[in-house]
């Protein structure tokens, strides 16, 4: 029985060498401040057999404190939701930005319709208006915060931002989109709402997914997509869950992304580290 344990973590060795994981909501519970410790070191074992390692966020590298990581360094980040791809050491293997067009029409909407809009950049989340809102916001989740007011609305001046977030109303919402359907803008829901009646989200571009991402870095490493799997709790998860060889979608998330994904991890104690003991045996 024992050299059967052996012989089949070998084989999950081989199949899966690559190992995506959002962090808000999966690799970070909902009610963490951090990544727990049982879920880093679950991953630091995994690598220790071979196993590459990203972390797949809608956030920008440096939106995500050092503290959350709790001494988590994985091989790769994806950051913004796919439109940046960075090594551990910082090194971009990849980038796509917003346009100039993309960026005028939100921010005169946003302004039209008053509600928070800020953008991700290479150096953390810009918000042009709304900045008050999501300090109490932040608060009130217990979200550790790197978010930057910027009332003079210039950081763009310096370079074009990845992606942006939004907190408008669901009326908002469709109306921005029949108006400017030729954008192709999306609008990927948090999975964690307040009740005020706005809805934060992650404004993605048509190009703009974790599973390009997750394509990009099969073809860097020269392992097949099939070799790779993932692990998402949001909307912005769902191409990545699709494109995997094997998914796992966490207990909390929304119909449509367990849907996309090929299972549900035990939900006793902390997810990813029965989704890794799973897959890679101990």
């Amino acid at each position: 029985m024992e050299s059967m344990n052996k012989a089949q973590s070998r084989s999950h060795e081989q199949k899966y060498r690559l190992l995506l994981l959002d962090i808000d909501g999966t690799l970070r519970p909902q009610k963490c401040t951090r990544i727990p410790e049982e879920n880093v070191e679950e991953v630091r074992r995994i690598r220790s057999l071979g196993v590459q390692t990203a972390i797949a966020t809608g956030r920008g590298r440096n939106s995500v404190p050092d503290a959350m990581l709790n001494g988590l360094s994985p091989d790769f980040w994806i950051c913004a939701a796919g439109a940046q791809i960075l090594t551990q050491d910082g090194k971009e293997l990849f980038a796509s930005r917003m346009s100039q067009t993309c960026m005028e029409a939100l921010l005169c909407f946003a302004d039209q319709r008053d509600f928070p809009l800020g953008f991700s950049f290479d150096d953390g989340l810009y918000f042009y208006r709304g900045f008050s809102y999501i300090e109490a916001r932040n608060r009130t989740f217990g979200i550790p915060s790197t978010d930057r007011d910027c009332p003079n609305r210039d950081r763009h001046r310096k370079g074009m931002p990845f992606s942006a977030v939004a907190f408008p109303t669901q009326e908002d919402i469709q109306f921005f989109t029949s108006k400017h359907r030729d954008l192709g803008l999306r609008f990927a829901y948090f999975n964690v709402q307040t009740d005020d009646g706005r809805v934060g989200c992650d404004i993605l571009r048509p190009d703009q997914d974790k599973a390009n991402a997750l394509d990009f870095l099969c073809r860097y490493l020269h392992i097949p997509t099939a070799s790779a799997a993932a692990a998402g709790d949001g909307f912005n998860d769902i191409g990545m869950l699709k494109a995997a060889g094997l998914s796992y979608a966490m207990n909390h998330s929304l119909p449509e992304v367990k849907k996309a994904a090929d299972r549900i991890p035990s939900p006793q104690g902390y997810e990813i580290a029965n989704m890794c003991r799973e897959i890679w045996p101990v």
